[in-house]
């Protein structure tokens, strides 16, 4: 799939500069745990809206969408699931907090000239006010999942990128699209197709509406 390729690359290059080495291959091991979908979906718009839309640039952003997501949900794993108490595993809790930071700041630095950098802090804002209140699924209560969030993101960045900005048009088709493609674990990339008509059906009202309505 291209739009893999491509967005493993943006991944990789994002993070080609920290160091030392050792914590690198931590953060890119990290990345590697998690399916690609966000970053995916967000190149998947992005071209479904203008086929002529520059990959490596939607790569870009899907790459900041990806690893916002890694971040928070390894924040939202370490914090369920690693010992607090247990000195042995005190290194790991706060290298993999270090880890989940890192991600996130990368994310919102790839994010941060384009139309959503709002929406990935509102992101951010509502996981750290509700994400000590989740069920076994990883959801809110009273709230969207975390996942929902992150997908209708991709799907904002990608329209962003070849609207140069996120109608109404598309934020009505946003939510449905993100809650399709909604499990937890997300699904792997080759499963986006379950959504080809949702994106076509927002690719035309996008077309008929204008960029800005």
């Amino acid at each position: 799939m291209e739009e893999v390729g491509a967005l493993t690359e943006a991944l990789e290059g994002s993070l080609a500069d920290l160091e030392p080495p050792p914590f690198r291959n931590r953060v890119t091991g990290a990345i590697g745990e998690r399916p690609l979908l966000p970053g995916v979906l967000t190149i998947r718009v992005a071209r479904r809206i203008d086929a002529t839309a520059d990959i490596q640039a939607a790569a870009a952003r899907g790459a900041g969408v990806q690893m916002c997501y890694e971040g928070l949900e390894l924040t939202r794993s370490v914090l369920r699931t690693e010992p607090w108490e247990d000195p042995d595993g005190m290194e790991a809790y706060h290298q993999d907090l270090l880890v989940a930071e890192v991600l996130v700041s990368q994310g919102f630095n790839l994010l941060a000239e384009t139309g959503v950098v709002t929406d990935a802090v509102a992101i951010v804002q509502r996981f750290g006010r509700t994400q000590t209140a989740l069920d076994d699924l990883g959801h809110r209560h009273d709230e969207e999942p975390l996942e929902v969030d992150v997908l209708e993101l991709a799907v904002n960045a990608g329209a962003d990128l070849s609207m140069d900005g996120v109608s109404s048009a598309v934020r009505a088709h946003s939510g449905d699209v993100a809650r399709e493609l909604l499990e937890y674990p997300l699904p792997d990339p080759d499963q986006i197709g379950v959504v080809d008509d949702q994106l076509d059906a927002l690719a035309a009202d996008v077309c008929v509406a204008g960029p800005n309505q």
